[in-house]
Formats: structure tokens, C-alpha cells, sequence
């Protein structure tokens, strides 16, 4: 026996499901136009997935209230016997759906979640064609005696206009299309029979003829000039240029597409001779640029015919509300005209907020002058927040010493949960530090343009990106030192250098007095902690390189596990100080052989090692996790870096971009492009 609803129930169900979700959906294009970008400054799991759940609800509920109208159920209830007021309902309702497709549109702010939203544009495409069939069915149904026919003509012109724009930011920022636009324009070079048949004019001629290669002209001849000097607003709008001019010679990364030998030169030479501060706001504007062309409406909007669009459709909206507010309406709920009201009043502020972010985005700072009086307004844009500022970090002994019960761990191996288990567990205690761009940026930046100033040649600039610790410890007398390297993968070594320098971070010995302005310890345990997260938290980015990870650290968790339990400890001073106590000297594989891949007193080992140095091991400690890190970071797929910037930044994408640009990127062609001129003597 089924259970039914009291009528009451059902009544007030009847009348309020469809305003209700009207509402609703209205509320939550007025929150993704205002903090749908803050994902990219704040990062976060709380405020992206709080963006996510808006944005799929968003589309969830618009598609519903559409339903509800076309099929009937959000009619006026079926105790209502009065014709004429059933009729002018159903013109409400019908001038309510073509809101509903405005809302589908989206916010200029956020068109899609993740890449792969971006290659769902076909299933969009049919999803406008659906849901405008749907629009024009209902308003159909409620002619010839529609009293809002004007008004929702103008809104369904409006909608159709906003999802246009969304399926079309959808396909130009899919894969395949942003690849083509990132390719010049083709070039079939001068003609091969008009050539042949001058050459061989020549040749039967006999005259003396040779050929001279022509090299492009080199642009941005005049970049230098911002070494060293203070930020003002003209030099703010130039590192905004750069940061354009840049991003359309790199964005092709994305897509695969390799740089031309001529476009590493030009990138390398500027860089170079670039203080670290601008070389950081180039690289923030860059990535902030990436986000948005990805993620928000701003290649269609940014373009003659994006203006003529938006111009009309802003035109019928104001259309409709004059058309609404002339219309006799005695005969509508007082309910439904206010929230008529609030649906244009909330069109147009919609539209205004977007004006308003057009009007102080990058592309428009960028494209016009500003008065003495707007200078400041247009420094703030540029040098505004772009990306989190902060670098998660994740330790070892932290998940050693915080890890669930073994019958948890049983369970959800059990249920094959051990994964998502891992990922709680990591949000529960990673944590995050500040970036210094006067500690941490500067020293990473030195370290790499040290390696780009060897790096003449495009084979010397891939050979030092395989440089994994390696490249440092080459010239370390220390044997044990470059043997951590060399005789380990690299997730192996990266596990062990973590362990390690957490040991001696840990240890209280006195280090000994350092002059140095740089705090070399400081910058080694962010680095460590960074690169442990990265393979715990982040393994899409570390793939290419993680190897057999998933065993050594298994191997290397069981061992340390089954080694604190020995010894009751609460803190990661206090199992540092245990595993110190065993003062490992020899190999483990030569005691234990190779079944186990735990690296624990390996790092050991290593530590002892380490300690032996002089005051200078947290410096070369420093730059053996910067190789560890540039490593990972040009071996990361493009398209996965591509990806950081909507969820908050990473520093791994930042090193990255900045690789690329100094010339130590692998996606270089070895091709020189040249053109060649026939040269007769006489």
C-alpha cells in the first residue's frame, strides 16, 4: 500500500516547487559571478568544492524548473477552476522559462569546472537545442492570448544569446581548438617552381651563385631595461604586455605543440636579464590569463562580434522590463510579479557586474591608455591576487604517526578503499605555508638561471632537465651523497632526502653560525614537505615520474611503523631521536637484500652523512630538492599543469613555466627556421 501525501502537503508542494527553484537558481548565478574566480586566488578544497557544488547545481536546477513548465507540473494547481486566471499563469510561467535558459547561459565568470567540461561541447551544443525546443514549446502553448508575449520574446532572444556564448567559450577552450589557435598561420614558404627555375637560369648562365640563411629579426630586443627597477604603473602595463605577448608564444605547450628554436632564444635571452620579482608577476599573469581563456567567457566576449551580442542581449533584457512594466497585471499573484521583477532587476545586475570585471580585466588595462587619474585604479588590476600564495606541505612521520587503526586500514582494503581512505587522511593533516617571493622564488629562480646560462644549445637545455640531484652532487666529493642519486629511482631518492632531511632538521646539534641572508633550512624543509605532498596528494602530476612509489612507500611506511612501535613515540622529534639512535652505517640491502623497497635507514644513512658537511649542507640540500623539483615538474604532462591554475596554483607549475621560458624545456624543436637567398656574383 502506497502512502500519499496530504492534500495540503501536495498543494503547497504544487504551488511553491517551481518558485522555489526559480530562486534558487537565481541565487546561485549572483554567487558563481562573484566568487567563482576566488578558486584561483584562494585554493582549497572547502572553496572549490563549494564552487563545484554550485556549478553543478546551477545547471541541475535550471534544467528542472524547464521540466516543470513544459510538462505541466508547475502549473497553477488542479484546485484552481478558474479558467482565466489558469490562462494568465500559464503567460507567467512562459515568460518565466526563457530566465531559465539565460541561467543555463552561465556567468561570464565560470563556464566550466575542469578541462574535461571543456570537451563536453557537442553535448552542450545539443543541450541548447533541447532546452531552446522546450523554451519555444512552452511559449507556444500559452499563444494566441499571451499578455507577456513581447516581453518574453525579448528574454528568450537574451537567453538563446548567453548559452550561445557558453557552448561556443566551451569549444574554442576544448583541446583540439585551443591547439589550433595556438598555431601560426601556415606558411607554404616561396614558391618551388619559380625557385627551381631560377636556379637553374643561373646555372646555365654560369654565374657564380651561393645561398645565405636569413634569420628571423629578433623582437622584445628591448625588454632589459625592467632589470632592477621599482614597479610603477608604466612598468606594471609593460610586464602586463610581456605577460600577453608570452602567454601566445607558450600556450601551444598545452596542446603539445613544440617552440621554435628562435622562440627559446628570444624567451631565454629576456628572462635571463629579469629580476626575480618581475620574472614571478610575468609568470602570475600568464597563468591567470591560462585560467581564464580555459574557464570563463572571455574569448567570446573579448571580440567585436562577443560586443555586438552582448549589446543586444543587454538591449532585449532592458526590452523586457519596459514591456513587463507597461502590461496591465491585476490579474497575476502578487508573489509572481515581484519575483518577475527580481528575475530582469537580477538580469541586469548580472550583466553590470559582468560589464564591471570587463571593464577592469587584464585585456582592457592592457589595450588602453589611462589618464594620470585612473593609473592607480589600473596598477591595483595588474598587480592584484592571482593565485594562492601558499605551498601545501605533507610529512612522513606526520602520516606514520597519525594513521588510522590497523582494522580500519584492513577494511578499506578490503572494500578497495585505500585511496580515498589516504586522501581523508591527507586533507586531515597536510598543512600550508606562505610563499616568499624573497626567499623561496628567489633562490629556486637563481638556481635555475645559473643552469639556462650553460644551456646555449636546445640538446644542452634537455640534458639538464634530466638532471634529478644529480647535477648538484656531481660535484660533491662525497661518494655516499651521489650514490643516493644514482643508485635509486627517483621516487626512491625523493622519499629518501624527505626522511632525511627531516632527521636532521629534527636534530638540536648546533649547526653553527651562518651569514647567510638566504635561510637555506627554511627553504629545504618547504621543498621536502612539498615534493612528500606532491606524491601523496597529487599523483596525476607526479605520474610520469612516481615509478614504483606506490611499494617503496608501502615497504618504507610498514618498516617505520613496525620500528615506532618498538618504540613509543608521540612526535616527530621524538621518532627522530629513535631512528638517529641506531646510528645505521651499513646498506640495508647488503644486510636485508632487495625484497623490501623501504628506504628508511637508507635516509638514515644519508642523514649522517649529511651532518658530516659544514655549515654549507642545508645550502646544497636546498639545491639538490630544487633539481628534485624541476625534475618533476618538465616531466608533468602540460595539460595537467594546465589544470592548477582553477584550483588555486602550484608551485610545480609555476617552476614549470619558468623552465620553459629560460630555455630548459623539452618541448623545443631542434629545427632552426631560416630562409634562404640566392646571392650572384658578378
Amino acid at each position: 500500500m502506497l502512502l500519499s501525501a496530504p492534500d495540503n502537503i501536495r498543494k503547497l508542494w504544487d504551488r511553491w516547487n517551481l518558485r522555489g527553484l526559480i530562486i534558487i537558481s537565481l541565487s546561485l548565478q549572483a554567487f558563481l559571478i562573484m566568487f567563482a574566480s576566488s578558486r584561483k586566488r584562494r585554493g582549497g578544497w572547502k572553496i572549490v568544492m563549494l564552487i563545484w557544488s554550485a556549478y553543478l547545481l546551477a545547471d541541475w536546477v535550471a534544467t528542472v524548473a524547464i521540466g516543470l513548465i513544459s510538462s505541466g507540473l508547475g502549473l497553477t494547481p488542479i484546485s484552481q477552476a478558474n479558467t482565466s486566471t489558469r490562462r494568465e499563469s500559464n503567460d507567467i510561467l512562459a515568460f518565466w522559462a526563457p530566465f531559465l535558459l539565460l541561467h543555463l547561459g552561465g556567468p561570464d565568470t565560470i563556464t566550466s569546472f575542469a578541462l574535461e567540461d571543456n570537451e563536453l561541447w557537442v553535448r552542450h551544443m545539443l543541450g541548447l537545442a533541447l532546452q531552446v525546443l522546450s523554451t519555444v514549446y512552452v511559449f507556444l502553448q500559452s499563444l494566441p492570448k499571451n499578455i507577456l508575449w513581447l516581453p518574453s520574446g525579448f528574454m528568450f532572444i537574451a537567453g538563446i544569446i548567453k548559452y550561445a556564448e557558453r557552448n561556443r567559450a566551451l569549444y574554442l577552450a576544448s583541446l583540439n581548438h585551443f591547439g589550433e589557435s595556438a598555431c601560426r598561420k601556415p606558411n607554404p614558404g616561396p614558391e618551388y617552381q619559380r625557385i627551381q627555375k631560377m636556379y637553374s637560369s643561373i646555372r646555365r648562365a654560369h654565374l657564380p651563385a651561393q645561398t645565405r640563411n636569413i634569420r628571423r629579426p629578433e623582437i622584445f630586443e628591448n625588454m632589459e631595461y625592467l632589470e632592477g627597477q621599482t614597479v610603477k604603473d608604466s612598468d606594471s602595463r609593460a610586464i602586463l604586455r610581456f605577460a600577453f605577448e608570452f602567454f601566445d608564444t607558450f600556450k601551444g605547450l598545452i596542446a603539445g605543440l613544440l617552440l621554435s628554436p628562435q622562440e627559446r632564444h628570444v624567451s631565454r635571452g629576456f628572462f635571463l636579464n629579469l629580476n626575480s620579482k618581475y620574472v614571478i608577476q610575468i609568470i602570475e599573469i600568464e597563468l591567470s590569463i591560462l585560467y581564464e581563456v580555459l574557464h570563463t567567457k572571455v574569448q567570446v566576449v573579448r571580440c567585436k562580434t562577443g560586443y555586438i551580442f552582448r549589446i543586444v542581449s543587454f538591449c532585449c533584457i532592458l526590452g523586457a522590463f519596459f514591456s513587463f512594466f507597461f502590461v496591465k497585471k491585476h490579474s497575476f499573484r502578487m508573489f509572481d510579479i515581484r519575483l518577475s521583477y527580481g528575475l530582469l532587476i537580477g538580469a541586469m545586475v548580472l550583466d553590470f557586474i559582468s560589464l564591471i570585471f570587463v571593464i577592469l580585466s587584464d585585456w582592457t588595462v592592457r589595450g588602453q591608455y589611462w589618464g594620470k587619474g585612473a593609473r592607480c585604479i589600473a596598477s591595483k588590476v595588474i598587480n592584484r591576487r592571482r593565485w594562492s600564495g601558499s605551498v601545501s606541505q605533507y610529512n612522513f612521520f606526520t602520516y606514520c604517526l597519525n594513521d588510522y587503526p590497523e582494522w580500519i586500514n584492513k577494511l578499506a582494503e578490503a572494500l578497495r578503499l585505500r585511496s580515498i581512505l589516504e586522501a581523508v587522511n591527507g586533507v586531515r593533516h597536510r598543512s600550508s605555508k606562505k610563499f616568499r617571493k624573497n626567499q623561496e622564488w628567489h633562490f629556486i629562480f637563481s638556481e635555475l638561471r645559473e643552469k639556462s646560462r650553460t644551456a646555449k644549445t636546445v640538446a644542452e637545455g634537455k640534458r639538464i632537465c634530466l638532471q634529478r640531484g644529480d647535477g648538484i652532487l656531481s660535484k660533491c666529493e662525497n661518494e655516499s651523497l651521489r650514490q643516493s642519486i644514482q643508485d635509486f629511482e627517483y621516487t626512491e631518492s625523493l622519499l629518501m632526502w624527505h626522511i632525511a632531511t627531516e632527521l636532521c632538521d629534527e636534530d638540536k646539534a648546533e649547526d653553527g653560525p651562518s651569514s647567510e641572508n638566504i635561510d637555506y633550512k627554511a627553504i629545504c624543509k618547504l621543498l621536502s614537505d612539498y615534493m612528500f605532498y606532491l606524491l601523496m596528494m597529487q599523483p596525476t602530476m607526479m605520474a610520469p615520474v612516481s615509478g614504483n612509489w606506490k611499494l617503496v612507500f608501502q615497504d618504507t611506511c610498514a618498516e617505520t611503523k613496525r620500528f615506532l612501535s618498538e618504540h613509543p613515540v608521540s612526535t616527530t622529534e621524538e621518532a627522530c631521536e629513535e631512528i638517529r639512535k641506531v646510528g645505521a652505517k651499513m646498506k640495508p640491502r647488503a644486510l636485508k637484500g632487495g625484497e623490501s623497497k623501504s628506504v628508511l635507514f637508507d635516509a638514515g644513512i644519508l642523514a649522517g652523512e649529511l651532518k658530516k658537511l659544514n655549515v654549507k649542507r642545508w645550502e646544497l640540500m636546498s639545491k639538490v630538492w630544487v633539481e628534485f623539483m624541476s625534475y618533476a615538474a618538465i616531466n608533468c604532462r602540460a595539460n595537467v599543469h594546465a589544470q592548477q591554475p582553477s584550483n588555486g596554483g602550484e608551485l610545480l607549475t609555476f617552476v614549470w613555466l619558468l623552465m620553459n621560458h629560460l630555455g630548459l624545456g623539452t618541448l623545443v624543436s631542434e629545427d632552426e627556421a631560416v630562409r634562404l637567398k640566392f646571392v650572384v656574383g658578378k
